[in-house]
């Protein structure tokens, strides 16, 4: 007997692959035609120049660059997310950013351990789905009656 799923399946696979190779085949035409017109930007006439140089190790650091970007964004998307989900409270929330790292910094108001248990499990949830990617996040926690000003070198995000 014969399966129809699998058909079904390898044919849809088939079908994604063209696709995505039909695109990205299109994409590089027109980055070819940008680079002929010298119409390209100048950070993709750096990349292909590095393609077409073989230059492996300025290859691994677009990449690398490229990698923690990723990482960093999406670590603070999800954060920022958990945050919501839970509902954790706070007064003021500020970032800072490093190569492999955000560092968070949370007024709370006085006393309220719940919010801050949330922002513990929050942060422990992003270092358990990120640190085989080597990312992690860090909170600093204080409260309002502390009156520890935002350290310079954080970008505050809002206040509630």
């Amino acid at each position: 007997m014969i399966d129809n799923k699998k058909i079904s399946s390898k044919s849809t696979d088939s079908d994604k692959l063209d696709n995505w190779f039909n695109t990205f085949i299109e994409s590089l035409e027109a980055d070819k035609f940008l680079l002929k017109e010298d119409l390209a930007t100048e950070e993709t006439k750096h990349l292909y120049g590095v393609l077409m140089n073989e230059n492996i190790e300025e290859m691994m650091r677009i990449s690398m660059t490229a990698s923690k970007m990723y990482f960093i964004e999406t670590i603070i998307k999800d954060y920022l997310t958990e945050l919501k989900k839970c509902e954790a409270k706070f007064k003021k929330i500020a970032l800072d950013l490093g190569t492999s790292k955000v560092l968070t910094w949370v007024e709370l108001a006085d006393d309220d351990e719940n919010s801050e248990d949330k922002f513990i499990m929050a942060e422990a949830r992003l270092n358990a789905k990120y640190q085989e990617d080597g990312f992690y996040i860090s909170t600093t926690i204080v409260e309002e009656r502390d009156h520890i000003p935002i350290p310079a070198h954080y970008h505050q995000l809002r206040t509630n």
